[in-house]
């Protein structure tokens, strides 16, 4: 999921303009490398930060990754060796014990922001319960590849087009998938949680099909915080008046 925040970013700053010309922007992250000569700016995965070229700032977004089981240790060494004047760290605010922990024994200055969301987001009254309840802008969340390919052939049986985006599929082809969606040519999204990651696009409900996920040991239920950053995606601000979330089947949505 990551390495699409990082390409999202990417391109968004390639888009940008300092000085009347474009900004120069290098990507790198553990799969591809773009290296422009003379770049200002550089969008990478955590794991793969420059620790050694001194910057005036650095961003480190998904903060709440700090606590995560398997990759929060990369998250506390960027935090402690992100060779920046100002860090700021980006995320849910279920990080910010941790952070002030760290904050405290770095014996660093910290300052705390609150951002509320702009759009509402609200709770559909009930599950959606059949295929031929999904409507075009609906994100359908999995937790698996296979289940993220059954469920683009059950939604494309019902015929609509179908865009998919789980974190195996190679840079390219996440891309143009992700770009379908955005420009209408995909009716629904049918990814993992690799769509709570940043990535924007105009997603007017999220169906999430389980709250059950495999952790690398056993089947666990998702936690609240992962529950409500992938909720979070619907209703972009700017398209659509509010986010909708429900869960397909009965179980689920409760």
């Amino acid at each position: 999921p990551l390495r699409l925040l990082a390409l999202e970013n990417y391109e968004r700053l390639q888009a940008m303009e300092q000085h009347g010309k474009p900004l120069k922007v290098s990507m790198v992250t553990g799969e591809e490398r773009r290296l422009v000569p003379g770049a200002t700016h550089v969008a990478s995965t955590v794991e793969m930060l420059d620790t050694q070229t001194p910057v005036d700032v650095a961003v480190i977004d998904e903060i709440q990754m700090l606590a995560d089981r398997d990759r929060g240790a990369a998250w506390t060494a960027a935090v402690c060796g992100a060779p920046a004047r100002i860090v700021y760290l980006v995320g849910a605010p279920e990080a910010r014990r941790a952070i002030e922990v760290l904050a405290a024994r770095l014996e660093c200055e910290l300052e705390v922001h609150i951002l509320k969301r702009k759009g509402p987001l609200t709770m559909e009254t009930n599950a959606v319960r059949k295929l031929s309840g999904l409507r075009r802008g609906d994100a359908v969340i999995c937790f698996s590849r296979r289940e993220v390919l059954m469920w683009r052939d059950m939604v494309t049986e019902m015929g609509l087009s179908v865009a998919t985006v789980y974190g195996n599929l190679s840079p390219e082809v996440r891309r143009a998938q992700a770009q379908r969606f955005r420009e209408g040519t995909a009716d629904v999204v049918v990814g993992t949680d690799a769509l709570a990651m940043g990535l924007n696009m105009p997603i007017a409900r999220v169906v999430m099909t389980t709250t059950v996920k495999y952790n690398g040991y056993e089947e666990e239920e998702i936690p609240a915080a992962l529950a409500r950053q992938i909720a979070g995606r619907a209703g972009r601000f700017g398209v659509h008046e509010e986010g909708l979330v429900a869960g397909y089947d009965n179980e689920t949505h409760n």
